[in-house]
């Protein structure tokens, strides 16, 4: 009856969901995809596949630091927000 226990010591941390990442993060990734799938679809019949890429990295990227970025210890969706 007197089993010990153990506790982890960051009782506050977000629940990882998929692949390590926090279901806010994985939001972001969703989000991101949307929006650039979005983008394919209006622009595909009128805009090379090159041009797509090279419009579709700086947004893809700024998408991956937001949702895995952090700055004095907060992620930066919720740093950008404040």
């Amino acid at each position: 009856m007197n089993d010990i226990v153990r506790i982890p010591a960051d009782v506050e941390a977000p629940d990882k969901i998929i692949g390590g990442f926090t279901a806010r993060q994985i939001i972001i990734f969703g989000g991101t995809g949307a929006l650039l799938y979005g983008g394919y679809l209006l622009l595909a019949d009128h805009v090379p596949a090159l041009a797509l890429a090279v419009l579709a990295v700086p947004i893809a990227v700024a998408g991956i630091v937001l949702a895995i970025g952090r700055h004095d210890g907060i992620s930066l969706d919720r740093y950008i927000l404040a």
